[in-house]
């Protein structure tokens, strides 16, 4: 059934964010994944690319580059690196979000009116009555974890780009983030009242359904792409003192790993969903493994934890972020940096009997997580009351 506009006809919903919420590859398939839940509720969706690319955005970057570069950055290092790093950090800059708030202004102008935005990241504005945010961290979240190249940014640079980020939500009619972590920020870092923030989850871009495994031999899975963040290397050295234990456990990697030549361990490298062939590999291991390992240096959300838990996998991840939140029941959670406790935590899913049981916590939860439900919690958070709008147990 279509989701009825206040003006007749299906509502009509504009998605915005930096790139183009078309492309399943950008922001970790979010945007796309939003996109796909509207259309499923009969909401006729309006992409909007929020940023110009190419040789536009190029050109920006490199005036506002020359304009920031930082005197003691000059003296420290040179001309040459100075600039270097002034343009790497220029799109983080509110300066640089000014384009995309023009940019954003005069394509929603081009493709007429909507009945309310989805605006997803906070570093342009929209002009509209009816507009919800949503993202997975704040900014102060991202300083604080030392994210992205914040660190390099003058104080200046940092204060603008709040500042831009609090004016956003406040415009906002409700702001949305992907977990309560995140939620927490907003409301204590950025004083926006706790009723207007809603934390309304991920969905999932990789569907394997729950089947019967065998629990016997312990099968690891590591799934990133970013090696160091997502702290492989403590992983595969983990599994190494598991195998003491356990010689038939072993450990599947996916995603940007190293040669890694350890006994038990496979390595597949980088599987492309887009990829027939690739996806069938994946879905194989996740219907084959008896535990999502991925104890990340830091995880805003972690949308695979949520892949994991609905093939049935219980899953060892990370305290640093909104991770928790997402794996809730569903596994343990342990400190990136503390080595013995994720060697305990993966002793311990060597264990059937405590891994099947984590697995099946995890199935049950992670029903709530699908892009059509993230979609009717951000149509309910902007005003149009949905049935399907039922929030997360967090």
């Amino acid at each position: 059934m279509d989701a009825p506009s206040p003006t007749g006809g299906p509502l009509r919903i504009a998605v915005v964010c930096e790139g183009d919420p078309s492309d399943p590859t950008e922001w970790s398939g979010t945007p796309f994944g939003i996109v796909g839940g509207l259309n499923a509720l009969g909401v006729d969706v309006v992409p909007v690319t929020g940023a110009p690319s190419g040789r536009t955005a190029a050109l920006f970057r490199d005036v506002i580059a020359v304009a920031g570069v930082r005197p003691e950055g000059i003296r420290s290092s040179g001309i040459g690196r100075a600039l270097r790093v002034a343009r790497e950090v220029a799109p983080l800059t509110a300066t640089y979000g000014n384009l995309g708030t023009a940019w954003v202004w005069a394509s929603l102008r081009r493709r007429g009116p909507v009945d309310g935005v989805v605006q997803i990241g906070s570093s342009y504005e929209v002009r509209h009555p009816r507009v919800v945010t949503f993202e997975d961290m704040t900014v102060r979240q991202a300083i604080d974890e030392g994210q992205y190249r914040w660190g390099v940014m003058s104080s200046l640079q940092i204060e603008k780009r709040i500042a831009r980020q609090r004016r956003v939500y406040e415009h906002a009619v409700a702001v949305t983030v992907a977990t309560p972590w995140a939620g927490r920020s907003v409301v204590s870092d950025y004083g926006i009242p706790c009723g207007k923030v809603a934390a309304v989850g991920f969905g999932r871009n990789h569907h394997v359904a729950p089947v019967e495994r065998e629990w016997g031999s312990p099968r690891f899975l590591f799934v990133g792409v970013d090696w160091e963040r997502k702290n492989g290397d403590a992983v595969v050295a983990a599994f190494r003192e598991v195998r003491k234990l356990r010689p038939d456990a072993t450990l599947d990697l996916v995603g940007g790993h190293p040669p890694v030549d350890e006994c038990g361990v496979v390595g597949h490298g980088r599987l492309r969903l887009d990829d027939p062939t690739d996806g069938e590999v994946l879905a194989g291991l996740f219907a084959s493994s008896t535990c999502l390992v991925m104890p990340s240096r830091f995880e805003a959300g972690g949308i695979v934890y949520l892949e994991a838990a609905a093939a049935g996998l219980p899953v060892i991840g990370t305290t640093k972020g909104g991770a928790p939140d997402l794996i809730g029941p569903g596994g343990f959670v342990v400190d990136p940096l503390d080595q013995g406790a994720l060697v305990t935590a993966m002793v311990q899913m060597c264990e059937k009997d405590i891994a099947r049981a984590f697995g099946a916590r995890a199935a049950q939860r992670v029903a709530a997580f699908t892009w059509e439900m993230v979609a009717a919690r951000l149509l309910d958070a902007m005003g149009f009351g949905f049935a399907e709008a039922q929030p997360v147990s967090w």
